[in-house]
């Protein structure tokens, strides 16, 4: 979902944008609504919320935070997930 909206975003985007991607992130699957959407371009997304911890994320480090966050809910912690996307 994100890769898409984040790069018909730099596409439209009038100022120097440049575009990362990995081979683990290319092969993880999801939903992608057809058509095009924008993603917004310097927003952060909050996956989990959280009140004990936060930890911020980029890529395909999201999918450990979000593994991260499992583990130490077992602690009984709270863990507040952010995907800064770009």
């Amino acid at each position: 979902y994100d890769v898409k909206g984040l790069i018909i975003a730099a596409a439209r985007d009038d100022n120097p944008v440049f575009v990362v991607m990995n081979k683990q992130s290319l092969a993880l699957r999801g939903e992608v609504p057809e058509g095009p959407y924008e993603v917004p371009l310097g927003k952060a997304n909050v996956v989990r919320g959280g009140d004990n911890f936060t930890i911020v994320a980029v890529s395909r480090m999201v999918h450990e935070a979000l593994k991260a966050a499992d583990d130490l809910k077992q602690y009984g912690l709270n863990t507040e997930v952010i995907d800064v996307r770009s």
